[in-house]
């Protein structure tokens, strides 16, 4: 997939946002937000988030926060040119009466039109092997 990447520094007071990956011809980009949980963070291996966004009336909005909060942005391919195809987990801490903690992760995939962000599909991550195609009738 082509996409330009620009680093921006931000400073903590005004967002948590680390850096940007813009997706080529798109008004979608990828920001990458710190993980303030030190738990989270160890049992998930990662210390960022990767979250999709889109640009409306110079607004960034999150196209994918009806998943809930967290969410990590694992995977981005472009095999159509129209369409991406999303690897979005979801996760949290799961604590039992017995005091145990543990981590839970689901992974979903997501299809997204390029242009206008619209959500085409979400489901089990074990549906979306292949590609997807635009069929226009009429």
């Amino acid at each position: 997939m082509d996409k330009l990447i620009i680093i921006s520094i931000l400073s903590a007071t005004f967002s948590k946002a680390i850096a940007e990956e813009f997706i080529f011809n798109s008004n979608l980009f990828i920001e990458k937000f710190k993980i303030r949980d030190k738990l989270i963070s160890k049992y998930s291996h990662r210390k960022f988030d990767r979250r999709l966004f889109i640009l409306e009336r110079e607004k960034n909005e999150d196209i994918l926060r009806f998943l809930g909060k967290p969410y990590n942005l694992e995977d981005v391919s472009d095999g159509n040119a129209s369409i991406l195809n999303l690897t979005v987990s979801t996760y949290g801490i799961l604590e039992n009466p017995d005091d145990e903690i543990s981590y839970h992760d689901v992974a979903n995939c997501v299809f997204i039109d390029k242009k206008s962000g619209c959500v085409l599909y979400t489901g089990s991550i074990n549906l979306c092997t292949g590609n997807w195609k635009k069929i226009r009738f009429g």
